[in-house]
C-alpha cells in the first residue's frame, strides 16, 4: 500500500487541482484516494466469490449446553471461564498494536518534518522495508512460536509477542532520535522487523485455547476491541503528545520515542502477565478434546 501509494503520490503531485463534476475541485492529495480505492473493486469481485464452509468441530470447552454452541450465551459462557487469558491477551496485542500503527501512521510524516524527505520517497522506502521485512517478521514470529512449541513451552506463541515487544524498544525509541534519515531508515528496518513478529500471533493463539463453534467470534471479539485500540490511540496518542506535550509540530520524533518507550514494554509486560492463564486455558481446552 505504501509503495503504490508513493507511485500515485508521485504521479499527481504536479497534476494540480482538477475539477470533477458534482465534487468540484479535487487536489492531488484527494486524487491519490480515487487511484488507489480503485485497486480495490478487483478484491471485491474476488470476495464475492468465497462461500462459507461447512461447520463441523468440538463443544464449547466449560460451556453449558444451550443447543446451539456459536451462540451469544456459549461465547459468554466461554469469557467467564477464561477472563483472565481474554483480558491479557486482548489488552497485549493491543498495547503492540497501539505501537504499530502510531509508526505505520506516523513515518512518513516524521521523515518529511525531519530530514526534509519528499512523500513519495518516503512512502516508497518505508513500503519496501514493510513489503521485506515487515512480511519477514510475521513469518519469522510464526516459525519462532512453533521452534518454542517443540521445545515444550505451552505459551509459546504468547512467550514470543513477549520476547518480540520487549526486543523491539530500543529500535522503536532510537530511530526516530538518529541524527539524519539514512541511519533513520536502517533504525526503521529493525523496528518494522520487530513489530511484525508479533502480528500474525493473536489470532493464532486464540485458536488453541478456543472450542471450533467459537474461534471466529473471539477472533471478531479480539479484532474489535484490539483495532478500536490500537486505532484510536495509536496515531491519535502521538499526536496529542506532540501538540500537548512538546507544544510543537517538529517535535513528533521525541513523541514517537516517548510513546513507544511507555506502550511496548507495557505489551510485553501484560504478555508475560497472560502466560499463566492462558497455559490453564489450554489445559481445559485439551482436556475436553481428550
Amino acid at each position: 500500500a505504501m509503495v503504490i501509494g508513493g507511485i500515485v503520490i508521485r504521479m499527481v503531485v504536479e497534476a494540480g487541482t482538477t475539477t470533477v463534476p458534482l465534487l468540484g475541485q479535487i487536489k492531488p492529495w484527494q486524487i491519490t484516494f480515487f487511484y488507489v480505492g480503485l485497486l480495490g473493486l478487483p478484491i471485491f469481485l474476488l470476495v464475492l466469490s468465497i462461500r462459507e464452509p461447512m461447520r463441523r468441530g468440538l463443544a464449547a470447552a466449560g460451556v453449558p449446553d444451550t443447543g446451539n454452541a456459536s451462540s451469544s450465551a456459549a461465547l459468554f459462557a466461554f469469557l467467564r471461564v477464561n477472563a483472565k487469558t481474554a483480558f491479557y491477551h486482548f489488552m497485549a496485542f493491543s498495547m503492540v498494536g497501539i505501537a504499530i500503527t502510531g509508526y505505520m501512521v506516523w513515518t512518513p510524516t516524521l521523515f518529511i518534518r525531519t530530514w526534509g524527505w519528499e512523500a513519495a520517497d518516503i512512502g516508497l522506502a518505508y513500503g519496501g522495508i514493510m513489503l521485506v521485512l515487515g512480511t519477514a517478521g510475521v513469518y519469522s514470529g510464526g516459525f519462532l512460536a512453533d521452534w518454542m512449541e517443540k521445545r515444550g513451552y505451552r505459551d509459546a506463541i504468547l512467550r514470543a509477542a513477549c520476547f518480540a515487544a520487549i526486543a523491539a524498544v530500543p529500535f522503536a525509541v532510537a530511530t526516530p532520535l538518529m541524527p539524519n534519515g539514512t541511519l533513520a531508515l536502517v533504525g526503521l528496518g529493525f523496528t518494522s522487523f520487530l513489530m511484525a513478529v508479533p502480528q500474525g500471533l493473536p489470532a493464532a493463539a486464540l485458536q488453541v485455547v478456543t472450542p471450533n463453534p467459537l474461534r471466529a467470534q473471539m477472533t471478531a471479539l479480539y479484532f474489535l476491541i484490539g483495532n478500536m485500540l490500537a486505532l484510536g490511540f495509536g496515531p491519535t496518542l502521538i499526536a496529542l503528545v506532540t501538540d500537548y506535550g512538546f507544544g510543537d509540530p517538529q517535535h513528533l520524533r521525541y513523541s514517537m520515542a516517548l510513546v513507544s518507550a511507555v506502550v511496548l514494554p507495557l505489551g510485553g509486560c501484560l504478555s508475560y502477565l497472560a502466560l499463566k492463564p492462558y497455559r490453564e486455558s489450554r489445559d481445559r481446552a485439551e482436556q475436553i478434546v481428550n
